[in-house]
């Protein structure tokens, strides 16, 4: 898990501008791209997977690790 900087002047500045930069109206020769990610949680099977069947229960799985996901969008 993260955590967020002491709040201190410069900090709140340099914020401020990334959300300036947010607000610009958008300029395709000069694109902006955000990237931020997403923990998801691996799982693997614990026994071989079976036909879904009405009422049935979903097949046995463990977590094994936790990734970070990439997300990429345009503002």
């Amino acid at each position: 898990m993260w955590c967020v900087a002491d709040l201190s002047e410069d900090y709140i500045a340099k914020m401020e501008d990334v959300l300036g930069t947010y607000e610009q109206p958008y300029d395709p020769a000069q694109p902006v791209v955000c990237l931020d990610e997403k923990p998801v949680t691996l799982h693997a099977d614990v026994r071989p997977a079976s036909p879904a069947k009405p009422g049935g229960k979903p097949d046995a799985t463990t977590n094994t690790n936790v990734a970070a996901r990439p997300m990429f969008s345009v503002p």
